[in-house]
C-alpha cells in the first residue's frame, strides 16, 4: 500500500484533481444507471419515467388545485362577455324571463351593498323552470338597473349554476357545483350547498361557446374540450387528466365520449386571460397504440384486453400479496390522495336475473354492483395479467373484517369503458402499499377463493 506521506505535494495536487474531476462523473453515471433501472422496473418507456419526474418536480397537481379552489370562488362578473356588436339582447327568450312568465314562483328581495340587490326565487310544481329546467331556486344578484350581474340556478339534484348576466341573459364564463356525496345535507338545520366544481363553461347569448376548450369535473380528474350546443364534449385535441394530474389521454370526443385517444404526460399549464381557464400542455407518449371508447357487453370484456392504462401503468403494480392466501394483489407506485381514483374495475355487464340464474356467476368472486343497474363481473380467463392489463381494479384484495381498508368500490364513467365501478381511496395511500378494498360481509360468507 503507498504511504501518502510519501507522495510529493505535486503529485498530491494532482491526485486530488484527478479525484476532484473523477468522483462527480462516476457519480453521474452511476446516478443515471439506477435511474434507468428505476424507469425499466416501473415504467414501459424512459420517455415516460423522466416525464413522470418533471412533474413531481413541479407541483403542478397542488397549482391545478388552488386554481380549482379559486374558481369556485371567484366573482365571474370579470368574465362576462358584454354587447355583441353593440346590441343589446333581447331578453324576453332568456331562461330568467321564462321562469318568472309562469306561476307558481315565490320571491324575495335582500338590499345589498355597492348598489346591488339579490332577489330569490322559489320555484313549484307546475313552474316551466321546475318542470322542464329541474329549477328549485334562482337568486339574482344585480346592479339597480336589474338586468346585469349575477344569476345563480339550484336544481333538483342540486346542481348550483352560476353565470353573469347582460342584459338579463347569462353571458360569459359559467361555473357549476354538485355535491360529491350524493344529496346535499339532511334536515333543514343541516342543508349545505354544493362544493365539488362540476364544469365551467363559456355562454354567448345563453348559447354554449362550442369554440371554446372549456373544463368538465369529476372524481376520475377532469376534461378539457369543446362542447358542442347541448353541452357535451366535441372536438379534436381534447385531454382527459386522471386524477393525478399528470397522465392523461388526448384525443377526440363526439356527443360526450371518447372516439379515440394516445396516452400522454402533462408537462405544464398556460392561462387563457380572456376567461381564466387552465390550457393543459400534454406530450404524446411515443410508440403507443391507441385507445377507443368500448363499452362491454355481457359476453366482451374489450377488443384492447392487453392496452394497460396509463395512469394505472403510472401508479400501480400487481404483486403477490403479504396476506395469507390473498394470491396476488394490486400495490400503489406512487402516493395517492384521498378521493384519487386507484383503477378502474371493468368486466363484462350482466344483468341480476342473468347473474341467478347461471351457477358459475352466483358463485364468481368477481362480481360487483354498478350504476344500480347492472352488474361487473371479471371471467376467469381474464383475472390473470397474462390475459388481461386493460384494467387492475379486480386485483384488489380487502380488508378483513374488523381491519382497516384504504379504498373503496363506487361507480364512475370511464374515459375507455364507460359507466363502470372504480375503487377510489379513502384516505392517502403511500408508495408499495397494497391496495385494500372491503368487499363487504356477505363476501365473506362464501366460499373462499384465491384471487389469481
Amino acid at each position: 500500500m503507498t504511504d501518502l506521506r510519501n507522495i510529493s505535494t505535486t503529485n498530491f495536487r494532482t491526485f486530488l484533481v484527478i479525484i476532484t474531476v473523477l468522483l462527480p462523473l462516476v457519480g453521474s453515471i452511476l446516478g443515471q444507471q439506477q435511474e434507468e433501472g428505476f424507469c425499466k422496473v416501473n415504467y414501459n418507456t424512459t420517455q415516460q419515467c423522466q416525464l413522470l419526474q418533471h412533474i413531481e418536480g413541479t407541483h403542478l397537481r397542488d397549482y391545478f388545485t388552488e386554481w380549482k379552489e379559486n374558481m369556485k370562488e371567484k366573482d365571474l362578473s370579470q368574465y362576462k362577455i358584454p354587447h355583441i356588436g353593440g346590441r343589446k339582447l333581447n331578453s324576453s327568450a332568456c331562461l330568467i324571463n321564462k321562469c318568472l312568465s309562469s306561476d307558481k314562483f315565490y320571491s324575495e328581495e335582500e338590499s345589498g351593498s355597492d348598489d346591488k340587490s339579490r332577489t330569490i326565487y322559489k320555484f313549484y310544481p307546475g313552474n316551466i323552470c321546475y318542470e322542464k329546467y329541474e329549477m328549485l331556486s334562482m337568486s339574482v344578484r344585480s346592479y339597480t338597473n336589474a338586468t346585469s350581474g349575477i344569476v345563480d340556478f339550484l336544481s333538483k339534484d342540486n346542481i348550483l349554476t352560476s353565470a353573469p348576466l347582460v342584459d338579463g341573459c347569462f353571458n360569459g364564463l359559467s361555473k357549476s357545483l354538485w355535491c360529491y356525496e350524493g344529496q346535499c345535507g339532511g334536515n333543514q338545520e343541516e342543508k349545505s350547498e354544493p362544493d365539488f366544481l362540476d364544469s365551467l363553461v363559456v355562454y354567448t347569448e345563453e348559447k354554449i361557446h362550442e369554440d371554446v376548450y372549456v373544463w368538465s369535473f369529476s372524481p376520475l380528474g377532469a376534461l378539457y374540450c369543446t362542447l358542442n350546443i347541448v353541452g357535451r364534449a366535441e372536438g379534436e385535441d381534447c385531454v382527459h387528466l386522471y386524477s393525478d394530474i399528470k397522465s392523461g389521454i388526448v384525443g377526440t370526443w363526439r356527443d360526450g365520449l371518447m372516439v379515440h385517444g394516445k396516452p400522454a404526460i402533462l408537462k405544464n399549464f398556460t392561462i387563457n386571460s380572456d376567461y381564466g381557464l387552465l390550457q393543459p400542455e400534454m406530450e404524446i407518449l411515443d410508440g403507443r397504440e391507441k385507445y377507443t371508447f368500448y363499452e362491454s357487453t355481457n359476453n366482451t370484456i374489450t377488443p384492447d384486453k392487453m392496452l394497460s392504462d396509463i395512469y394505472e401503468e403510472m401508479n400501480l403494480f400487481v404483486a403477490p400479496s403479504p396476506m395469507k392466501d390473498a394470491g396476488e394483489g394490486l400495490f400503489t407506485k406512487t402516493q395517492l390522495k384521498k378521493g384519487d381514483l386507484v383503477a378502474a374495475y371493468n368486466g363484462v355487464k350482466i344483468t341480476f336475473e342473468e347473474a341467478s340464474q347461471s351457477k358459475e356467476l352466483r358463485t364468481s368472486r368477481y362480481i360487483v354492483g354498478s350504476w344500480d343497474s347492472h352488474l361487473i363481473d371479471v371471467p376467469k380467463v381474464y383475472r390473470s395479467t397474462a390475459n388481461y392489463v386493460a384494467s387492475l381494479g379486480h386485483k384488489a384484495n380487502s380488508a378483513n373484517i374488523g381491519e382497516p381498508h384504504n379504498a373503496v368500490y363506487g361507480d364512475c364513467d370511464h374515459p375507455r369503458f364507460g359507466e363502470i365501478t372504480c375503487v377510489m381511496a379513502t384516505r392517502d395511500i403511500q408508495p408499495y402499499e397494497e391496495v385494500l378494498a372491503f368487499y363487504g360481509e356477505t363476501y365473506w360468507s362464501q366460499p373462499q377463493e384465491c384471487n389469481l
